[in-house]
This record gives structure tokens, C-alpha cells and sequence, in this order.
């Protein structure tokens, strides 16, 4: 195995694989939040709550907490990299650690190996050892584990479950392989046809016969990737797999998901969540809001629980979900919330819920739970605009052209809202060539739920702006949460 250390922006990255690729590990710089633990497997995680979020301090020394999934009893587990292991959050606040064969001691408090998917398949929990080449099953109901050599698929990745019920598993490996295991835990490689000096990344299975996955050359030093389809069925031992949405350029691709016939594509590298509609072949790009202290948000992964589509945002230590109607709502991971790079927690997977999401904490030592059920005080909508058609919540503009959009801020809030801006021009969201300037930088702080406030947002589009659609973003935020509404721009000939 090769490891290999980067640096990106402030934050020192480790990425671990054969030939380098998109599994960002953030070396903690503190012991996390939790009590101190010698050797215990049992313990109650400390819970820590602002607005909707709630915190489990997981115990010390930091378990590094990553992979997390929902299990059918509504219960969470998650993997340990300190451990390594699994643990198994309850309702209560009580934590059940599961050590791995070759495991040394729960005082361990440094990366062991990477655990970045765990799932439930076959009546066992499952982790992937990204380091060990192996796959580790926990009986939850015997303690007993159950671990197969994985050096066929070198470093796996993500486990999946299929339609026809076996295993996937994504390897971060050159040449590009996928891994499956049927429930008698027989492992076959399947080599991977089109993808060139791509590695899968993540899959998304939308039945028996057809599966999407992201894919990206991690030496190419500009993060070309693309989205590709393939059937899981195909005979022969291989895959192959076939570009889709082709025009459209994708950077650092390492997240996808398939709900309703809508392909969501989260990149590591810009500030924004993609999707893709492949009855029609469009991609929207959605921005996210932007924060001071670093250039990109850097999206992780995203989930679709009902008609939401949940996703973290790795480097502004944030949670946000989108509502593809036009609307984007976004939680600090902190409170209060971070203010430079150093800060940020590293929250680097998510498990959606019936009821919200679950994100992991590695250098933070928690895990979090959003409640998707509470509604913010306030919310955002954009009330009008220059040619404004709000059946799509589009406007028309030419190049050299300029307009307004008018918005609403309706509800309560303490403090006074910041107002931000952002758009889908460059991976970084700031605007440039289509300018947009706030009538306001604030809203005053308001009282009472019928409470309103309005101002404009001015847009110029400059006689350089390349013909298409665009997505504007306005952004109101009190720090912990933000808001934010979309209009969609359509810049003519």
C-alpha cells in the first residue's frame, strides 16, 4: 500500500489507496468532546443540543468517528478508525463498542485504519477496512465477527446493497474494480471497461439492471471525473460502464444518489450539489452559500429521504438539505459556528433518517443528529424579478442586460440575518461575470411568526456572459442555520 500526504488549503489530508484517491482523512487536533474511557465497551454518550442539532460526544481517547448508518430498528452505528470497530448508538445515549480481530486497546487515540461504509446485510453489520483489505461482519445479536479477505477489490471503499440482494463495494484502485458478494460471502473483482484511468467512487443502484456511479482520475491534478451507468447484471465478469450527461464537466465527482428519476452528484472541490435528469439529459447546478474563510464549501456525499436531499458540506462544517422546488436550508455543525479552517470538525459521512440525518465527527469525536423535522423560524422566497416566471422561478436576461429580484424574509429571528449571495458561474459559487448586489448586507432582527422583510437583489449580466441557465442564490443566516432561496437565470443570445 502507498500513502500519501497532501495539503489542502489549511487542512493536512491523507489520502489513502493504491494510487491516491477522494478518501480525505483530517488529523484530529484534540481529544473530542466526550468523557475519558480506559477499556470499557459500554458507556452513555454525553449529548450536547442547539436548535435541531443534537451532539453525542463519543468517548475519550477520539474514536474517529466515521461510516454511519440507520439500522432497521432505528438504531446507529458507526465505524471506529482508532479502534478500529464498529460502535452501536441507542435511543438512550448509550454506546456499545465492537472491537475487530487484530483490534489492540480502546486507549488507542490515532487512525488505525479507514472505515467509510458501514451497512446491514445478511443479518450482520458490515465495515469496510480501507487499510486491512477486508470486510468485517458483526452478529449483533451473538457479538460474533466474521471477516473476509477483500485483496481482490484492494482498499474497499463503499459497501452497498443490491436490488438482487448481494453485496457492491467501490475499490480505490487502479485498475478500476468493483467488488460483489453473494450471501454464501464469495467475493468476485469485476474489472471495470470505459472508465480509463478513473476509480468508482460510490454507486447508485435504481433496480436490478441498471446502476449509476461517479468516477475520478485522482492524478489527473484537476479532479476530472464523470457520472456513468452500467448493469449489474451484465454477464462476462466485467463491467462496463457508459458516460451520461457528457457535456457537462464534473470536478472531484465522490458522491451520488438516485431517488425519483433524479440523479444528485456531490463533488469534493466546489460549492454547490448537481442534478442530473435523465429522461431529459439537463444538469442543474445548485449552489450553496459560501463561507469567508475558505475558497469552497467542498460537498461530500448526499441522500434523498422523501423530498429532501440531504448532504454535507465538508469544509464550511455543514449540513444542508435542498428542496428541489427552489429552496436550501443549511445547519452549522458548531455553535458557536467556526470562524477559520482550523476549526472545522471534519463531519465527513451521512446516514439519512425517517426523521433527519446522522453525520459523523472525526476529528470533533461526536456524532450528530439533525432534527428534519423542525422548521426554522424564518424562511426566504424570492417574490419577484425582472421577467420573473414563477411557475419555473426563471428569469430572462440578455448579455449586457441588468434586472432586479425582490425577496421576502418571513417568520421571527433574534439577531440580525446576514444577506450573502452566490451562483453557478464557477465551482466556488462567488459570482463574477453576472453580478449580484444586495439592496442590504442585513436584515434587522424581527419578532412575532407573521413577521415580513423585503429587499432586492440587483443582477447584471456582463456582455461576456456565455448563453445558458445559471442559478442565482440568495442567502439570509443568523450563523447557525441559513436560508436560502434559488432563481433560475436564462442568459439569451
Amino acid at each position: 500500500m502507498r500513502r500519501r500526504s497532501i495539503v489542502v488549503a489549511t487542512l493536512i489530508v491523507i489520502i489513502v489507496a493504491s494510487s491516491a484517491v477522494a478518501a480525505y482523512l483530517v488529523l484530529p487536533n484534540a481529544q473530542g468532546c466526550g468523557q475519558a474511557v480506559s477499556s470499557a465497551s459500554k458507556y452513555n454518550a454525553e449529548p450536547v443540543r442547539f436548535g435541531p442539532v443534537t451532539e453525542y460526544c463519543l468517548a475519550n481517547p477520539s474514536r474517529w468517528a466515521n461510516g454511519i448508518m440507520v439500522a432497521k430498528d432505528g438504531t446507529v452505528w458507526f465505524g471506529e478508525q482508532a479502534l478500529p470497530g464498529l460502535g452501536h448508538l441507542y435511543a438512550n445515549g448509550t454506546v456499545v463498542e465492537y472491537q475487530w480481530p487484530g483490534a489492540r486497546s480502546t486507549t488507542i487515540s490515532s487512525y488505525q485504519t479507514g472505515i467509510w461504509g458501514v451497512i446491514q446485510w445478511d443479518g450482520k453489520i458490515w465495515g469496510a477496512d480501507l487499510d486491512g483489505n477486508r470486510l468485517v461482519g458483526l452478529d449483533p445479536t451473538t457479538g460474533t465477527m466474521t471477516t473476509v479477505n477483500a485483496s481482490a477489490v484492494p482498499f474497499p471503499y463503499l459497501p452497498q446493497v443490491a436490488p438482487d440482494g448481494s453485496m457492491w463495494l467501490t475499490s480505490l484502485s487502479t485498475p478500476a474494480r468493483l467488488g460483489r458478494m453473494s450471501t454464501n460471502l464469495a467475493l468476485t473483482s469485476l474489472r471495470v471497461e470505459g472508465l480509463g484511468k478513473q476509480e468508482p467512487i460510490q454507486m447508485a443502484f435504481v433496480n436490478s439492471t441498471f446502476a449509476y456511479l461517479v468516477a475520478l482520475d485522482p492524478l489527473s491534478g484537476n479532479g476530472t471525473g464523470g457520472l456513468y451507468s452500467f448493469d449489474p447484471q451484465a454477464s462476462g465478469g466485467n463491467v462496463v460502464a457508459s458516460k451520461v450527461g457528457a457535456n457537462f464537466a464534473l470536478f472531484y465527482p465522490d458522491g451520488v444518489s438516485y431517488s425519483a428519476g433524479a440523479v444528485w452528484v456531490t463533488q469534493h472541490g466546489p460549492s454547490n450539489i448537481l442534478r442530473y435528469l435523465p429522461s431529459s439529459g439537463e444538469w442543474t447546478v445548485y449552489p450553496t452559500s459560501t463561507v469567508s474563510y475558505q475558497p469552497s464549501t467542498f460537498t461530500y456525499f448526499a441522500e434523498v429521504a422523501g423530498q429532501k436531499v440531504w448532504f454535507n458540506e465538508h469544509y464550511s462544517n455543514r449540513i444542508g438539505f435542498l428542496d428541489p422546488s427552489g429552496y436550501l436550508t443549511e445547519y452549522s455543525e458548531a455553535n458557536p459556528p467556526i470562524t477559520n479552517g482550523s476549526q472545522v470538525q471534519n463531519d465527513l459521512t451521512i446516514a439519512a433518517a425517517a426523521d433527519g440525518l446522522w453525520f459523523t465527527s472525526t476529528s470533533g469525536n461526536y456524532l450528530g443528529f439533525i432534527n428534519g423535522t423542525s422548521a426554522p423560524t424564518f424562511s426566504i422566497s424570492a417574490t419577484g424579478a425582472s421577467n420573473l416566471n414563477f411557475a419555473t422561478n426563471s428569469m430572462d436576461l440578455n448579455p449586457g442586460s441588468s434586472g432586479q429580484i425582490q425577496v421576502k424574509v418571513s417568520g421571527s429571528w433574534s439577531i440580525p440575518l446576514k444577506v450573502q449571495v452566490s451562483d453557478s458561474e464557477a465551482p466556488n459559487s462567488v459570482p463574477k461575470l453576472i453580478a449580484m448586489t444586495p439592496s442590504t448586507e442585513m436584515v434587522a432582527a424581527a419578532s412575532g411568526p407573521s413577521t415580513q422583510a423585503t429587499f432586492t437583489v440587483s443582477v447584471a449580466v456582463q456582455s461576456n456572459v456565455k448563453p445558458g441557465g445559471y442559478t442565482l442564490a440568495v442567502t439570509v443566516t443568523d450563523g447557525l442555520i441559513s436560508q436560502t432561496a434559488y432563481v433560475f437565470l436564462q442568459v439569451g443570445q
